[in-house]
């Protein structure tokens, strides 16, 4: 079990994706993962608590007013570079709890907004790219009944998605048409696609699930897998997220 201290895998997961992998820190937006050649990603990326997790803490007078409980929860973490974590530590007067959530904030609706903002564009060469990280699935389709849409709040509900995934998935199915168009297109010339699409998903979907990742943390990893990483283009997160919707409306990827 973690130490009550450690932010978990999933809720960093989430924190990477919904802020692309930059630093939060104003002015700053640093990429927080570094390729190298001789040692692979180097991450640098650190969660910082907004409330600190102990009284003593900084910024910890007025911690009580977040339950111990919720601490390590996305809404009271921000990713920073080593540097800005420091720095924000370091000085809390200077960066209260108020200048922290709006530091959060901001970053986190650009990219949800440039993610809006790519999805009216989206075109089949990018849905393409984004379908062929699920269709090397090498094992053969399974029979699945057929598809029927399922009412989006009742399922996110049951699924324990919040309401900023929520407006993830309006925005995916607002052009889920174009998706519908494009899988029917693939389909005339292969008609396994539709299934093996849905397989590659279900592969992806139960291994994150024997991994622990539940809720917004498996949405968004989901989204990352379909949009080939924390650093794609709003235009690849944005067809990204567009499958995903079409699929979570369409099929059993996410308990009914």
């Amino acid at each position: 079990m973690p130490r009550a201290k450690e932010v978990s895998v999933p809720v960093k997961l989430i924190l990477m994706a919904r802020s692309a992998g930059l630093c939060n820190f104003d002015g700053c937006n640093k990429s927080l993962v570094i390729g190298t050649v001789a040692d692979g990603d180097i991450h640098l990326s650190e969660a910082a608590h907004i409330y600190p997790l102990a009284e003593k803490g900084p910024r910890g007078a007025k911690s009580a007013r977040m339950p111990i409980a919720k601490r390590n929860a996305p809404e009271n973490l921000m990713l920073l570079c080593p540097t800005h974590h420091t720095q924000v530590d370091k000085a809390p007067n200077s960066y209260p709890v108020e200048i922290l959530r709006a530091m959060k904030e901001r970053i986190e609706q650009k990219i949800a907004m440039l993610t809006r903002l790519a999805t009216a564009d989206v075109t089949f060469a990018e849905l393409d790219t984004v379908c062929a990280h699920f269709l090397a699935d090498p094992e053969p389709p399974q029979p699945s009944a057929a598809l029927t849409r399922t009412e989006i709040d009742a399922k996110r509900l049951k699924n324990d998605l919040s309401d900023h995934t929520r407006l993830a998935l309006l925005n995916g199915i607002s052009i889920a048409s174009r998706v519908r168009e494009y899988v029917s297109d693939e389909a005339s010339s292969d008609p396994s696609f539709p299934s093996r699409l849905v397989a590659g998903f279900r592969k992806h979907y139960y291994a994150l699930l024997q991994a622990g990742v539940t809720g917004d943390a498996l949405f968004e990893q989901l989204s990352v897998i379909a949009s080939g990483g924390v650093f794609a283009s709003s235009s690849r997160r944005a067809a990204g997220q567009a499958v995903l919707s079409y699929l979570f409306e369409l099929c059993e990827v996410f308990e009914q």
